[in-house]
């Protein structure tokens, strides 16, 4: 608003549900920040897969964000590329925010249930009292494993382990101890597995190296990277699935890719084939607290007729 050819205030939309604010008094400005309730809602979504998981999960009204976040939660269960025959089933409840009854967005999958080939296979969120969030069966089993296959998504795999491949820069015979994947120059490298970095920067022929070493003597080393993600250095606390760096060729390389090792017990293992670890189950000490909140989340995906919009607001006030 401007008069006398002066500023008398503004409004901006920082988001959906905050606005700031700015309005003159006398010659100073009063600035805040103007913020709507959203409101958190469970929705539910059903179907049986004929084509493909997408086609019917967009059947019924998923987003393909949903999908894929579906997919990521039990890929450790269900080969989404192989084991998928029609007749499956699906059904998954997520966190829905709106403010004014408009939809907003889309939060986390809550819970989530698959019947592969009459396989049943559930998940369920759960945030234990030290605000570790990850997915579990009803039992309290980690639905995920320790560590992912791939640190590069969707990449052409160019070299696989050998111990007696033939180098080709070199042109000796000399043992290949990890997986090279194909991908364009700045594609991001995850974390395969959780963990502290020991090693952030150049390493002789295997260029610019990430290092992280993970509980029960494991490491994955990640090499030609053309840089590091910001805050990616020695002692950093890193996730599964977070980005440390990008797709490079530096070091003696012969184009852009990722060289990715896995060590158990100071010992190279052929990254696509060795048998991962289990991630870690709820821990003991919180398992009354965890069956407290199974139930409640698994009937979401039961009642289709359930008040979700109070159950949503419930469950939150007992977090």
């Amino acid at each position: 608003h401007v008069a006398d050819d002066q500023l008398q205030g503004l409004r901006y939309a920082l988001d959906q549900t905050e606005t700031l604010v700015v309005d003159r008094e006398n010659d100073a400005f009063q600035v805040s920040v103007e913020r709507q309730s959203l409101e958190t809602r469970i929705q539910r979504a059903s179907g049986t897969v004929n084509q493909s998981l997408f086609v019917a999960g967009v059947e019924q009204g998923l987003s393909h964000g949903q999908i894929m976040r579906l997919m990521s939660i039990l890929e450790w269960r269900v080969d989404f590329g192989r084991d998928v025959r029609a007749g499956d089933h699906f059904t998954v409840a997520y966190e829905s925010y709106y403010v004014d009854d408009e939809h907003v967005r889309d939060g986390p999958i809550v819970a989530a249930r698959y019947v592969n080939r009459g396989r049943e296979i559930e998940a369920v969120r759960y945030t234990d009292p030290e605000g570790n969030t990850g997915y579990y069966d009803p039992q309290g089993e980690n639905v995920r494993k320790a560590f992912m296959r791939r640190p590069v998504t969707n990449a052409r795999i160019s070299s696989s382990y050998d111990p007696n491949r033939r180098h080709p820069i070199l042109g000796i015979t000399r043992p290949h101890l990890g997986t090279d994947f194909a991908a364009r120059t700045g594609t991001p490298v995850k974390a395969t597995g959780s963990g502290r970095v020991v090693h952030a920067g150049r390493k002789g022929g295997y260029g610019h190296t990430v290092i992280i070493e993970h509980a029960n003597r494991y490491r994955t080393l990640y090499a030609h990277m053309n840089g590091y993600a910001s805050g990616i250095s020695v002692g950093t606390r890193v996730e599964q699935g977070q980005t440390i760096g990008y797709v490079g060729s530096t070091g003696m390389s012969t184009g852009a890719h990722l060289h990715y090792e896995f060590i158990r017990s100071g010992e190279h293992r052929n990254p696509m084939r060795v048998d991962l670890p289990n991630g870690d189950p709820v821990a003991e000490a919180h398992m009354d607290d965890f069956r407290s909140r199974v139930e409640p989340r698994l009937a979401y995906l039961d009642d289709p007729d359930t008040d979700t919009t109070q159950l949503a607001m419930r469950d939150q006030d007992s977090q």
